[in-house]
């Protein structure tokens, strides 16, 4: 760098997302430099803020992104379904969460597979007295109609593809991480994310992330999972998106329905050395109810150090 050529230059560096090596190698380069006369700075990001090395005292500078333009910053143009909620999705949303009936959603997909309205039968033995009540639930909802059952067969009609893709994905899941963490505050009652979103799609087709949320800069981002197993690929791709997206300004967990109970001790070890690899936090069917502190634990201390 040439003083003569920069001298009426502002010049601010930011070591955030830069190995220490790096950080300090800048750092001594801005220091020389700055005692030549240059207007240089530098400066990395927080959990609490932004600091400036050069200026006194170093408190941390509050800072607002929010999701579009963090996204921008990456090439990504993204939209999210923060919109046209109903009360009966909310109610629906809860629901699930409250009861989290596994086994009834591996049953209940397997016997909803279709397109556009559809009138659907299976054997009365497959659909226990549990399972027709939250049949009964979806009905009173307003997700399915035509809900009948005898000894032999229970048949329903889902209506369209929309309710087919409701009932039988994943977001629900979506939209209740997106509720939490959306109310989440701290012990001062301020939101703990400036900016949060759900089913965030990048227009262009780069990617789509299930849950996003933003703070001081930083990003949280989750991929919620309602199938019956744990797969390796899904830590791999998770742990891909947050290196598309800031690498040391973005944290990832995987939340799944699959219960702990449900697994034996080498799977369990197996999900965690997966986890450990991606460095992907993993939130299973039992911790669920603590998910805003999980939430918090990961904003203020992250199990992966981001910065």
């Amino acid at each position: 760098m040439s003083k003569q050529k920069h001298k009426e230059d502002e010049i601010i560096i930011d070591i955030s997302p830069s190995p220490k090596t790096m950080a300090f190698g800048a750092y001594d380069t801005a220091r020389e430099f700055k005692q030549q006369g240059l207007n240089i700075e530098i400066c990395y990001f927080t959990p609490q803020g932004l600091v400036w090395v050069f200026r006194e005292p170093h408190e941390p500078e509050s800072i607002k992104i929010g999701l579009k333009q963090y996204f921008n910053s990456y090439g990504w143009n993204v939209s999210c379904k923060n919109h046209n909620v109903t009360d009966n999705f909310r109610a629906f949303v809860q629901f699930m969460v409250d009861k989290l009936p596994m086994s009834f959603l591996t049953a209940f997909r397997k016997n909803s597979q279709g397109k556009d309205k559809k009138t659907h039968k299976c054997p009365t033995k497959e659909i226990n007295d549990d399972y027709y009540s939250i049949l009964c639930k979806f009905k009173e909802l307003g997700f399915i109609s035509n809900l009948q059952r005898d000894n032999q067969s229970t048949c329903w009609t889902i209506d369209s593809n929309e309710d087919r893709k409701l009932l039988t994905g994943g977001h629900w899941l979506e939209y209740y991480v997106y509720k939490i963490a959306s109310a989440l505050t701290d012990s001062k009652g301020k939101l703990i994310f400036d900016e949060c979103g759900w089913g965030v799609e990048d227009n262009a087709k780069k990617g789509e992330i299930d849950f996003v949320g933003i703070f001081g800069g930083q990003l949280i981002i989750a991929s919620c999972k309602t199938e019956e197993s744990i797969k390796k690929e899904w830590f791999q791709e998770l742990s891909y998106k947050t290196e598309q997206l800031g690498k040391g300004m973005c944290s990832a967990l995987l939340i799944s329905t699959v219960s702990r109970a449900s697994r034996k001790e080498h799977e369990l070890e197996e999900y965690n050395r997966w986890a450990k690899g991606a460095q992907v936090v993993l939130v299973m069917q039992e911790d669920l109810a603590q998910l805003p502190e999980i939430l918090l634990r990961i904003k203020e201390k992250p199990d992966y150090p981001r910065i």
